[in-house]
């Protein structure tokens, strides 16, 4: 159960859409990991995301107190031609010619 404190309505997660599982999966592991301290999380299926969507996480990662990000997603495309600063990308498969699985990481 998701609550608003703003109104105290709850939410099951099996309410929300895919995208919005996606999301909020995202904001509770920066949540964890900057309580914590641990400041390093994983985020699978990035895929789910378009290349502007992609941008933002990206742009929201590299603006966040992290010392480590590993993003995982499939690709068609490849490596993207510009890779900010403190990116990498890894192809995970040589076997997959058709689809590349990349993980970007964030230093």
């Amino acid at each position: 159960m998701v609550s608003s404190p703003a109104d105290h309505s709850g939410f099951s997660l099996k309410q929300f859409s895919e995208s919005e599982r996606f999301r909020f999966s995202i904001a509770f592991q920066l949540a964890l990991a900057t309580e914590t301290g641990i400041r390093f999380v994983v985020i699978d299926r990035a895929d789910v995301l378009d290349n502007g969507k992609r941008k933002l996480l990206t742009a929201l990662l590299l603006n966040n107190n992290l010392e480590q990000v590993i993003v995982l997603a499939t690709r068609e495309e490849g490596t993207p031609s510009q890779v900010p600063e403190g990116v990498k990308f890894l192809s995970l498969s040589r076997q997959m010619p058709s689809k590349q699985l990349l993980a970007s990481a964030v230093a």
